[in-house]
C-alpha cells in the first residue's frame, strides 16, 4: 500500500530560538509515525501531528518537511517544504495583515510560517492574503 504524505505544513508561533510546526495528518494515518526533516536531514519521529524545534539560531532560516512511516519502514513522498525564519537580530518580520495595511514592493511579511515579499504596492483585505494573491506576493 502507497503511504500518503502529511499536508499544510506550517509554523504556528516563532521565537528567536524557537519554531513549533504543525501538519495535517496522511489520509492513511493509522499505525503512522511522522518523520520531521530540517534542511534535509531527520530531526525527529512521532505520531502527534505537532513538532517544536528548540535551541535555534536567531534570524536563520530553516526549511522543513514531514514524510509518513509505517510499520515496516516504507517512507511516504515528503509534504510541501516550509520555510521559517527565526525571530532576532533585529530583522523581525512582522506577521501579514488583512486590514487594509498599506503594503509597498519590497515589504516582507510572515504568513502561515513563511516569509513573502511584496511584489506590488497595495492595501491588504482578506482576499489577498500572500497564498491567494500570487500577483501580489513571492513567496522568499
Amino acid at each position: 500500500m502507497e503511504l500518503h504524505p502529511p499536508y499544510h505544513l506550517h509554523a504556528t508561533d516563532v521565537t528567536d530560538t524557537q519554531i513549533k510546526l504543525a501538519w495535517r495528518p496522511a489520509s492513511d494515518s493509522v499505525d503512522v509515525q511522522y518523520v520531521v526533516f530540517r534542511d534535509g536531514l531527520e530531526i525527529s519521529r512521532r505520531s502527534e501531528t505537532t513538532f517544536t524545534d528548540s535551541s535555534l539560531t536567531p534570524d536563520t532560516v530553516y526549511r522543513y518537511f514531514i514524510a509518513s512511516t509505517d510499520a515496516s519502514g516504507e517512507f511516504s513522498v515528503p509534504s510541501d517544504v516550509a520555510s521559517v525564519r527565526t525571530n532576532g537580530g533585529g530583522h523581525a518580520v512582522p506577521e501579514w495583515d488583512s486590514n487594509s495595511t498599506s503594503y509597498e514592493v519590497g515589504d516582507a511579511v510572515l504568513y502561515r510560517g513563511n516569509i513573502y515579499h511584496c511584489l506590488q504596492r497595495h492595501t491588504s483585505n482578506v482576499s489577498w492574503a500572500p497564498t491567494a494573491a500570487v500577483t501580489l506576493w513571492k513567496r522568499a
